[in-house]
């Protein structure tokens, strides 16, 4: 590995130190592993179900170091669970599921819709 790596590596290190917590990894609704990853949150958005309610549509990425992830590639469909909340690994637009930020970081598009 290069100098460059290293330093990504420790950045991924101390950035799942400070800013991490620890999440369940389902596939089919099954728990294939747990494992330490940070969340960042994006501004909601709202969508009228027609039935006289709202559907809160909430963006969230999720950063992981590729090796602890329980399965690669990260799959359509795949959940994330913390604290009681699921996070339903989906595309951005224009985007896969995830993107690997580097070699050993991998970022990782979820949605949680609650119905209002």
């Amino acid at each position: 590995m290069s100098a460059l790596d290293d330093a990504v590596g420790e950045m991924v290190d101390d950035l799942l130190a400070e800013a991490g917590a620890v999440v369940s990894y389902l596939r089919g609704g099954i728990e294939i592993g747990t494992l330490t990853m940070s969340l960042q949150r994006q501004p909601s958005q709202y969508i009228d179900n027609q039935q006289g309610g709202l559907i809160e549509i909430t963006p969230v990425d999720f950063i992981a170091k590729t090796s602890d992830l329980p399965s690669f590639p990260p799959l359509r469909g795949d959940q994330i669970v913390i604290g009681g909340e699921t996070f339903e690994v989906v595309p951005t637009t224009g985007e896969k599921v995830f993107r690997r930020v580097s070699y050993q970081m991998t970022r990782i598009h979820t949605k949680q819709a609650i119905t209002r």
